[in-house]
C-alpha cells in the first residue's frame, strides 16, 4: 500500500502510487509491502502557476500605419504563445512586456482569445487594445474654377480659392 504525507501529515486520499501534487511543498512516500515498511526522502514539488497575461494598448493612425500592443505578464513562467482576436499568432520567449506590431485597415479592438505555455496549460488574458485607423485625407485643390452658362447677353465666371483639406469618409 502507498501513504503519501507532507509536511502536516498523512494525506488520507492519496494512496496510490502516484500523486497528484496540488501544492507547492515537500512530499514523501511510504510503501507497506509484506509487513515491511519504506518511507521515501522528501520530494520538494513546485507548482508553477498558469499563464496569465494583460494586453493594453490604444493608437489613432492612418491607413497604413503601424501600431504596437503591449502584453504584460501578471502571472507565470515564460516562454508563452498567445492568439489575438484576429487569428494572429506570437511566442514570447524572452520579454515582459511583450510589443506586438499591428497593421490594421480599420478600426480595430484587439484581445486575447487564448495563451498557453508547456509547462502548465491554458492560461488567462485580460484587457483589450483599441487602435483606430483615421479616415484618408485628401488635399483641397488651391483653386476651383466654377463656370456657368447664362443666355446672351450675360456672362459670369467665378473662382473659389481654398486652404486645408477635405475630409472624406
Amino acid at each position: 500500500t502507498y501513504t503519501w504525507k507532507n509536511n502536516a501529515g498523512t494525506l488520507p486520499s492519496a494512496t496510490s502510487q502516484t500523486l497528484a501534487a496540488a501544492q507547492t511543498e515537500n512530499y514523501r512516500v511510504e510503501i507497506s509491502q509484506n509487513g515491511c515498511i519504506n518511507e521515501s526522502g522528501p520530494v520538494a514539488v513546485t507548482i508553477n502557476p498558469k499563464v496569465q497575461v494583460n494586453l493594453s494598448g490604444a493608437a489613432s493612425i492612418n491607413a497604413g500605419q503601424s501600431a504596437n500592443l503591449s502584453v504584460s505578464l501578471i502571472m507565470g513562467t515564460l516562454p508563452y504563445q498567445l492568439t489575438l482576436s484576429t487569428g494572429q499568432q506570437f511566442t514570447n520567449s524572452m520579454n515582459n512586456p511583450f510589443t506586438i506590431s499591428v497593421f490594421p485597415t480599420t478600426t480595430t479592438t484587439y484581445t486575447i482569445t487564448q495563451v498557453s505555455n508547456t509547462q502548465c496549460g491554458a492560461g488567462t488574458a485580460t484587457g483589450s487594445a483599441l487602435i483606430t485607423v483615421l479616415p484618408t485625407q485628401f488635399p483641397c485643390p488651391q483653386t476651383l474654377a466654377v463656370h456657368a452658362s447664362l443666355p446672351a447677353p450675360y456672362q459670369a465666371s467665378e473662382t473659389i480659392t481654398t486652404t486645408g483639406t477635405i475630409q472624406y469618409t
